[in-house]
């Protein structure tokens, strides 16, 4: 099999944002309280993050996502933020517990888009405009299939700077998989 360049940099991208996890807190890098500060800092200055999804068979949908308040407590290993979501504006209250998280992951919203309408038996192309990075939280017990936590992103960068800080947060707080394999 042939690896190019492309190939190592995508198999990179994966790795690094796939937690497994060890049973022991990680003892490298920064403290939780500079971790938490750290995630709370860049989601509190993620502003409102506006996108148009668009299908080939016509339809247009425009979304505002804006977090608010997003607070990180190293003493509770709690992530907790209101979210302003959609057209009309609604607003609700989240509460992560890093020790239940089990997966994290950035994709780009163009490939949650296009799961999403396949999984309606719509299977027209579907773009986003402009390209978002969406971070995924996973939790361990999830309450239906669908339990997870986003956070949308225009800087795929920031979004993977901060995907490795809440890996971080959550190996400090117990959390992720315990599955040796």
């Amino acid at each position: 099999m042939h690896l190019n360049r492309a190939s190592f940099a995508f198999l990179g991208f994966v790795a690094a944002f796939s937690l497994h996890a060890s049973a022991a807190p990680s003892k490298n890098g920064p403290s939780l309280p500079a971790t938490m500060q750290f995630i709370q800092d860049k989601l509190n200055d993620s502003g409102t993050v506006s996108f148009v999804v668009s299908t080939t068979d016509g339809t247009r949908i425009a979304k505002d996502n804006e977090l608010i308040n997003f607070r990180g407590d190293p003493q509770t290993c709690i992530l907790s933020w209101r979210k302003r979501f959609g057209v009309n504006h609604v607003m609700y209250d989240n509460q992560l517990q890093l020790r239940d998280a089990q997966d994290v992951t950035v994709e780009p919203l163009k490939s949650a888009w296009t799961k999403a309408e396949a999984l309606l038996g719509h299977f027209d192309a579907v773009s986003v405009t402009p390209e978002i990075a969406q971070l995924i939280v996973r939790l361990q017990h999830p309450r239906n299939t669908d339990d997870y936590y986003e956070f949308l992103f225009v800087d795929a960068d920031l979004a993977d700077r901060v995907a490795r800080a809440i890996v971080h947060a959550i190996e400090l707080c117990g959390g992720g998989s315990k599955d040796p394999f």
